[in-house]
Parts: C-alpha cells; sequence; structure tokens
C-alpha cells in the first residue's frame, strides 16, 4: 500500500487538473417487483411502499428497511393508482381493468373490500381533511368521492376529458386533477365536490404533486415534456420547466423541498429545485419510470419502472457545493468552535492548510504547516488544530483564532494521521514510517509518550466511550488494528481486520469503531466492548477516509478508485450495508472525510487519481 501511494504523489504532482463535479443524488438500489409496475405509494404507519403491477393484477409491498419485497397481494384487472390512507391505515388500489377499488389492510397485506361501480378507475388520492378518496374515472370523465367510513361512493364531479392524475392540496383542502385530453388541470374544492377553477397546463398532462412548501402544483406534461408548476392561491400557472423527457410520475421531497419527475422515454429522474424551478439533477433509473412516490421515514424516493419489472430507490444525499483551488487534499477536520472545516492540501510544492467556512463554503485562510501534510484534527480544549506533516516528521499546531503555527512538534517518521483524545487533551499521532503512536500534550506541545503499535499505522480514531484509541495499521499482515488505553498508553488489543485498513471512525450511537479497508474493500465494524468484529461490510472500492455522521447516525466511506463516497446507516434493517452512493467523479480519488456537526453536511477531500491532481473539496448533505 504504502509504495502505490508514493506512485500516486509522484505521477501527480507535476500536472494540475481541474475536476468538474455533478451534482448527484444517489441511487441506491434496484428491487425485483411484478409485471409492469404502475403507481406507487408509501404507507407512513409500516414505512412499506405498495406498488401496483398493472401486468401481474397484484401489489407488492416493499419494506424500507430492507427494500426487500414483503408480501404481494392479489388485486383486481391491470391496476394502475395507488394511495395510503393514513385515517384507516389502508391502501387504495385502482383496478382500470376490472372497474374496481381493492382496499388493503396494512396490518394483513389483505384486501379487505372490493369497491364496484367505476368505469376504468385510474389514479387515486387520499383526502386526510375529510377522510375520502377521490378516484378519476376515464371514460366518463369524472372523478368519484369514496368515504373511508363506509367505502361507498360519496359523490360525483365531472371535469375534463380523460382524467388521469389527481393530487390532495392539504393548504387549501383541494384536489387537483389532470385531463390528459383537455390539457387541463381541474381543481376541486372538498367542501362542495365542485370543479372551483381550470388551469390551463401543456400538452398531455399526467400525473401531479402538491408541493407543500410552497403550496404549488407540479404537473408533468408527457408531449410536451414540460412541468407546469400552479401556484394553490392563484390557481395560474407561474412557471413551466423544460427539458424533460416523456414525464409522467410526480412526487415531492418535503425534506429536500425538491419535485421528481419520473421520464418515461428516458429512464430517468429529473429532481427540481422548488426554489428555483430548475432542473438540478437527472438519475438514471430503470426502463420505462412511471409511478413516483417519497418515503417520509428514510428520506428516499421510491419509481416505479414499468419497463424492466423493477423499483429504483433513490437516496437523498447530494453533493451541494464544490469548493476549489486546494492542491492533493488529503486529511480533513471539523472546528466546531469556529464552525470552519480545515484540510490539508499534501502537495509538496505547497505544504499548506485550507480554512473553509462552513456558513459560506469559501475559503477564508491559507496556512503554511510543514513537508506534505497530511492528516487533520481540532483540538476542542483548546480551540487548535493538529496537523502531520508526512514530510518532516513533525506536527504543525495552529490557533484557530489566528490561523497561525503555534508550536511544531517533531514525532516519529512519516506521521499520516491524527486524533484528539478529550478524555487526557491529548493527540495520537500515527507514524507510517515507524510504527509507533506518538502522544502530544496540547498543555506543553511536547511528546509525552511514544506507542509501538502495528506495521504501518494509518488512521487514528478516538473512542470516548473507552477512553481507548484505534490504530488501523495499514502495513500489517493480516490486516490489524491497535487498541490503546489511554490511561496507560499501552496497547490493550489487537483486532484483526480486512487487508491494508486505513481510515477509522468512531460511532457513538452504537460504541463501535467502523475501518475501512482498501485492500479487500470492505469495512470492519469493530465493538468497543468486545474488541471483536462484529460485522464486515462489503461492497466498497478501496475505501479510504471514513466520518460518522451523528445526525443520521450513519457513515460515509470515501472509495477513492470509483470516486464515489458510499453511505452506511449503524442500525434498522439495513444497518451496516451500503444504502446510497454519491458519486463525486471517476478521476477525484476521495481520501479524507469529515462530518460538520453544525450544518449536518460531510466534507469530502479529493485527492485526485493518475495524472489527476485533486483541487477540491465536495460538500455532501443528506
Amino acid at each position: 500500500m504504502r509504495f502505490y501511494m508514493k506512485r500516486v504523489i509522484f505521477f501527480t504532482i507535476f500536472i494540475l487538473l481541474t475536476l468538474t463535479l455533478t451534482l448527484s443524488h444517489a441511487y441506491a438500489t434496484t428491487i425485483t417487483v411484478g409485471m409492469e409496475p404502475f403507481g406507487a405509494a408509501f404507507d407512513s404507519h409500516l414505512n412499506e411502499v405498495f406498488v401496483a403491477n398493472s401486468g401481474s393484477n397484484a401489489v407488492s409491498v416493499i419494506s424500507d428497511a430492507t427494500n426487500l419485497v414483503a408480501a404481494t397481494i392479489t388485486v383486481g384487472s391491470d391496476p394502475s393508482g395507488v394511495a395510503f390512507d393514513s385515517n384507516k391505515d389502508e391502501v387504495f388500489v385502482a383496478n382500470s381493468g376490472s372497474n374496481t377499488i381493492s382496499v388493503i389492510s396494512d396490518a394483513t397485506n389483505k384486501v379487505t373490500t372490493t369497491i364496484t361501480g367505476f368505469s376504468e378507475p385510474f389514479a387515486v388520492a387520499f383526502d386526510s381533511h375529510k377522510n375520502e378518496v377521490f378516484v378519476t374515472n376515464l371514460v366518463p370523465n369524472n372523478v368519484l368521492v369514496i368515504s373511508d367510513a363506509t367505502n361507498k361512493v360519496a359523490a360525483t364531479v365531472v371535469v375534463g376529458n380523460d382524467p388521469q392524475g389527481i393530487a390532495f392540496d392539504s393548504k387549501k383542502d383541494e384536489v387537483f386533477v389532470t385531463n390528459s385530453n383537455s390539457n387541463t388541470v381541474s381543481v376541486i374544492s372538498d367542501a362542495t365536490n365542485k370543479v372551483t377553477a381550470t388551469i390551463n397546463v401543456g400538452t398531455e398532462p399526467e400525473e401531479l404533486a402538491f408541493d407543500s412548501n410552497k403550496n404549488e402544483v407540479f404537473v408533468a406534461n408527457e408531449s410536451s415534456n414540460t412541468v407546469s408548476v400552479i401556484s394553490d392561491a392563484t390557481n395560474t400557472v407561474t412557471a413551466t420547466i423544460t427539458g424533460l423527457n416523456l414525464p409522467r410520475g410526480v412526487a415531492f421531497d418535503s425534506r429536500q423541498n425538491e419535485v421528481f419527475v419520473a421520464n418515461n422515454g428516458g429512464s430517468t429522474v429529473s429532481v427540481i429545485s422548488d426554489a428555483t424551478n430548475a432542473v438540478t439533477a437527472t438519475i438514471t433509473v430503470g426502463t420505462e419510470p412511471l409511478g413516483v412516490s417519497f418515503d417520509s421515514n428514510l428520506n428516499e424516493v421510491f419509481v416505479a419502472n414499468s419497463g424492466s419489472d423493477t423499483v429504483s430507490v433513490i437516496s437523498g444525499s447530494v453533493v451541494t457545493a464544490t469548493i476549489t483551488g486546494l492542491s492533493l487534499p488529503r486529511g480533513v477536520a471539523f472546528d466546531s468552535h469556529l464552525k470552519e472545516v480545515f484540510v490539508a492540501n499534501s502537495n509538496s510544492g505547497a505544504n499548506t492548510v485550507t480554512v473553509i467556512s462552513d456558513a459560506t463554503n469559501m475559503v477564508t485562510g491559507v496556512v503554511t504547516v510543514g513537508i506534505s501534510p497530511y492528516g487533520v484534527a481540532f483540538d476542542s480544549h483548546k480551540n487548535e488544530v493538529f496537523v502531520a506533516n508526512e514530510g518532516s516528521n513533525t506536527v504543525s499546531v495552529i490557533s484557530d483564532a489566528t490561523n497561525t503555527v503555534v508550536a511544531t512538534v517533531g514525532v516519529g517518521s512519516e506521521p499520516t494521521w491524527v486524533a484528539f483524545d478529550s478524555n487526557k487533551n491529548e493527540v495520537f499521532v500515527a507514524n507510517f514510517g515507524s510504527g509507533t503512536a506518538s502522544v502530544i500534550s496540547d498543555a506543553t506541545n511536547t511528546v509525552t509518550a511514544t506507542i509501538t503499535v502495528g506495521s504501518g499505522p494509518y488512521g487514528v480514531a478516538f473512542d470516548p466511550h473507552k477512553n481507548e484509541v484505534f490504530i488501523a495499521n495499514g502495513n500489517s499482515s493480516p490486516g490489524s488494528v491497535s487498541v490503546i488505553s489511554d490511561s496507560t498508553n499501552a496497547v490493550t488489543a489487537t483486532v484483526t481486520v480486512g487487508t491494508e485498513p486505513v481510515g477509522v471512525a468512531f460511532d457513538s450511537l452504537k460504541n463501535e469503531v467502523f475501518v475501512a479497508n482498501a485492500g479487500s474493500n470492505t469495512v470492519s465494524v469493530i465493538s468497543d466492548a468486545t474488541n471483536k468484529v462484529t460485522a464486515t461490510v462489503m461492497g466498497l472500492d478501496s475505501p479510504y477516509g471514513v466520518a460518522f455522521d451523528s445526525h443520521l447516525d450513519q457513515l460515509f466511506v470515501a472509495n477513492y478508485l470509483s470516486g464515489t463516497v458510499s453511505v452506511i446507516p449503524d442500525s434498522g434493517g439495513s444497518a451496516n450495508t451500503v444504502i446510497a452512493t454519491v458519486t463525486i467523479g471517476s478521476s477525484s480519488g476521495p481520501w479524507g472525510v469529515a462530518f460538520d456537526s453544525h450544518l449536518n453536511e460531510v466534507y469530502v477531500a479529493n485527492y485526485g487519481i493518475g495524472l489527476v491532481v485533486g483541487t477540491t473539496v465536495s460538500v455532501i448533505s443528506g
């Protein structure tokens, strides 16, 4: 591992390229369901997603904890629209081929009632104000209103030609209906069950969704490849968004205030910011996507792909900012005192640390340190930043008040990573070249102990639960982690992990330590109670840096070779599995990772790969 990293430096040191990073939601999982999946709805009671399979006359029930099909329910012919009734914990399914509505209990996943009297029912929406279900009837051009108390039709409302999509506006207690052959949207008051407005939109409007943040309705116009934005205050179109490809399904993400639109012609989903009404990302999904549903439990979007008989799951993690002007950035640390991020520029021609404000993501300072700075750690006791200088065998101490070096401490050979021990107010430094760890007192800025560990010590993390320090021994065979008691400065355990362990992070929720194994493409999970590996996470790609997000209780792992960051929850049904992958860039070479507990964001230092010298830091939200 060591010689490989040296070659990277020599190849990249002479060439400087600028990386362009793509803002990207993470397309995490593909789930096989029935034939020709169409509509989808999220059940907030059991955190499940119900998908109507129009080709197999069934509904698939997906657990959002496992992304597995938990049940398959036979319904009527050619099911299309689906809606969850939060009053009764029931799911209503429109069976357009058999002219019925199936009512499913989410407690038993059985059809409890079949409602007749429809004529090609298509879309369904639940009105939480009146506890009624609104169903579009294609042939007679009307909407039938069902009371969930009786499961009987309570009213009939005449709308435009070929009513397709339907959505409930919880602010105005109105129902919006797309009329595909009239190129209009009908607005129904649930107080009177009468049409109060008719709005002209694009050609062949299909599905629509209510945005509770802006009190707007987004309408997908299939034939004009646009989305119309309607203000519910004026019932007028306030914006038209272009660049879609046969848009069909629409869903609103209430966490990110974004709208997800399925492009049936392009096998993609467009992500629209409701602040700008602009497409901010395009995500590849399955073939011929139709229905879209937002899961408010895990903040994920489920997309029914009718052409591939699958459901795609899109996570909310996204690159929200890219900071330029760095040079082979490696280590990253968050300063909780001044809400700043310190990044080490390891290029020996730079020998600096860049200071970034998390409020603006702007560079506020550049501090000259030793040769080839590597790891960075923030000392919350002294409000200082400690930087390991690999090329000069020193640690630079920076005051965050002045952004100046206040001390330089000699340590072992080739120091790489550093960690602050908040129990003893000490800093532990992994010396890769000498197989030791140096202990620095922040009171005197002197080395008070030198501890022999394994071969090629690399990543370091402090465990405040046990007051122990975990050091990854990158060149040991097999790969190992040394556990050091900060009371004795002695190694109390050696834990076998994967090959070439690099990054280390402590999980304060589970009192576990996560170790990135670059050689075996895994992450080892160590219990600090037993100092044993309790789980191994697969599916990484040369993982290096690791950071624990204490806001969402998940791990962010930088995959150096693939230019991505993996997201791993530490608990729940998806614990210790990769649930999302955030794309940074194919030549970005993400290395160090740090969690900003102020804004709940993750900062990733992109070192570069091959002939590309990394010059950026990516900021991930969500």
